[in-house]
């Protein structure tokens, strides 16, 4: 016999009640606390710290917190968009793609001495590891507030506040749109840094 999949219902992995998005709130400001706190500084960016991030978001939400869709559990894919998630197969390899990517990419920008590095760099490197594992779609739910987070540390490691400000949904995933389908990462890029006054006078 196959192995067995274990999947939650649609309805009940994506239907938030009034106490999940209370618990959402405090695990999300426990979350930003411990940011703040430097308590990811010299994390590692890999599969380990993503699923740690979602873990900690959905603590006493979801029973699947901190699980990534795989050859075991999760759906085969999932519509978010005009847009199609990666197969659940290949979930683990791509995400450990991005990730490593995004992991060199921050260390060769660390390894430069702050008064020649680029602001706009390494705002640029946590805005593509957000917007790719984005498009993987890793996790059955919070694939958006996991990655954003992910951009948070990487942004914290660089002593850049993270942005916190709000969005319209139908023009942020209309960025992200046009990054996914084009490779294009200018409009989210853009989006993103206008509500960073610090990095938009540094541009």
């Amino acid at each position: 016999m196959g192995s067995s999949i274990d999947l939650e219902t649609p309805d009940t992995v994506r239907t938030y009640t009034e106490e999940h998005l209370e618990q959402l709130t405090r695990n999300l400001h426990t979350i930003e606390v411990a940011l703040r706190s430097g308590a990811f500084r010299q994390c590692v960016i890999d599969l380990d710290l993503l699923c740690d991030l979602h873990r900690r978001l959905f603590r006493d939400v979801r029973s699947h917190a901190g699980r990534i869709r795989d050859t075991r559990w999760g759906s085969e894919s999932l519509v978010f968009g005009p847009n199609r998630s990666a197969d659940r197969r290949s979930v683990p390899e791509l995400l450990r793609n991005v990730l490593r990517r995004a992991q060199v990419d921050r260390r060769d920008l660390l390894d430069i001495d702050d008064a020649s590095r680029s602001m706009m760099d390494c705002f640029e490197l946590a805005v593509r590891a957000h917007a790719d594992v984005i498009k993987i779609h890793p996790f059955e739910d919070g694939n958006g507030r996991t990655s954003r987070l992910l951009m948070s540390v990487i942004l914290e490691s660089f002593d850049i506040e993270p942005t916190l400000a709000e969005f319209p949904k139908h023009e942020y995933n209309e960025c992200l749109n046009v990054y996914h389908k084009h490779g294009d990462l200018g409009p989210i890029s853009d989006l993103l840094l206008n509500a960073h006054p610090l990095l938009t006078t540094d541009r």
